[in-house]
């Protein structure tokens, strides 16, 4: 099945039109009540161009069992909080400096909300864009990256606007910020024709321009960097070619280690995460991998696959493993809660296609 992650296309919803929260309000939204400063948030993509997607919310230490033998998890909170829908797909989620900002790539928007309440601020626009992650830079900047539009955007995060857009030519991703320079994975769709992907940008944060690159196998999807400030980049092969594991240095920008996935039989790893003493990394890979980052073989998964993994993030001060399944892709998906050496530990209904979780714990 085709990544809703990565094939997307513009479609501007009319609800959207308007920049201020209450020029887009629809109504038969019920209010829920209480905090949003401890737990977590669950994104939800919802289907492509016919179904909004949703904002969940888990707070583990408040719990009780739904009928479908699930616990229960606030739903479609965006919504209901602010009497409006918040678009199609919903990509990524970033907080920073007291604000929370929403990519909802579809609808060629990012939402700023007060992440504490998801009362909704003010909306940045990418018109015919397709957004897909930010990268706050200092508390005046971020960096955007693009699907379609050959571009990076620059963000003035006190205007929410675009302010300039550094020339790139491709489809642009994941992005991590280490030292003075922001390092972004540029990969390629099956029907793209452009030049580039396969290959990891650096950019001089000071001068907005691009200084260096690194090719990689193809797809490279997702990347962190180690205690050892090695950057890490997972490909995963392009739906066409072998997926690899890829160690860089950030400095010289020259690959150092190269491991391949053998027998994937289908398998695209995706979601590459390290840990909080930053020496072992997780992704999915049909189910959930690990690898330290002194081995030198790809381990097995440590985490059996359940129907559909779809996103991975590990909570900062616990270790727990959060881990999305989009189930079928149409009905509401489960999230799944694993202690940091794989117990399970509980699971509860979400929204339709879980692709990430934000911790809210201080």
């Amino acid at each position: 099945m085709l990544s809703f992650k990565k094939y997307i296309a513009p479609a501007l919803l009319a609800l959207l039109s308007c920049n201020e929260p209450e020029d887009a309000l629809v109504k038969n939204f019920e209010t829920v009540s209480g905090s949003f400063s401890s737990g977590v948030y669950i994104l939800n993509e919802g289907n492509f161009d016919w179904g909004t997607g949703s904002v969940s919310f888990f707070n583990p230490k408040k719990t009780y069992r739904e009928n479908d033998g699930f616990l229960h998890s606030e739903s479609k909170v965006f919504e209901q909080i602010n009497k409006s829908e918040i678009g199609n797909v919903v990509q990524s989620m970033t907080v920073f400096n007291g604000k929370g900002y929403i990519v909802v790539n579809n609808s060629e928007s990012v939402k700023v909300v007060q992440p504490e309440t998801m009362k909704w601020l003010g909306t940045i626009k990418m018109p015919e864009g397709s957004p897909r992650h930010l990268l706050p830079i200092h508390s005046g900047k971020a960096y955007l990256t693009e699907l379609y539009k050959n571009c990076i955007y620059v963000i003035d995060l006190k205007k929410n606007e675009i302010s300039k857009k550094i020339p790139v030519s491709g489809w642009t991703d994941k992005l991590l910020l280490f030292e003075n320079h922001a390092y972004i994975t540029k990969r390629r769709s099956t029907f793209d024709k452009r030049k580039g992907g396969g290959m990891m940008l650096k950019i001089d944060t000071r001068t907005d321009e691009v200084v260096d690159s690194v090719s990689l196998p193809k797809g490279p999807c997702s990347l962190q960097i180690d205690q050892m400030r090695k950057l890490w980049v997972l490909c995963d092969g392009g739906f066409k070619d072998t997926p690899a594991l890829v160690r860089i240095n950030p400095y010289t920008m020259k690959t150092e280690k190269k491991m391949l996935f053998e027998n994937q039989a289908g398998l695209a790893p995706s979601d590459l995460e390290i840990n909080a003493s930053k020496d072992t990394l997780y992704f999915l890979n049909g189910g959930v991998s690990r690898h330290p980052i002194h081995a030198d073989k790809l381990s097995g998964n440590f985490i059996p696959r359940k129907r559909m993994f779809y996103g991975l993030d590990i909570h900062p001060k616990t270790g727990e493993l959060y881990v999305a399944d989009a189930l079928d892709f149409m009905q509401r998906g489960v999230a799944y809660r694993f202690s940091k050496k794989g117990k399970p530990l509980d699971s509860m209904r979400v929204g339709v296609i879980p692709c990430q979780f934000v911790f809210m714990e201080q």
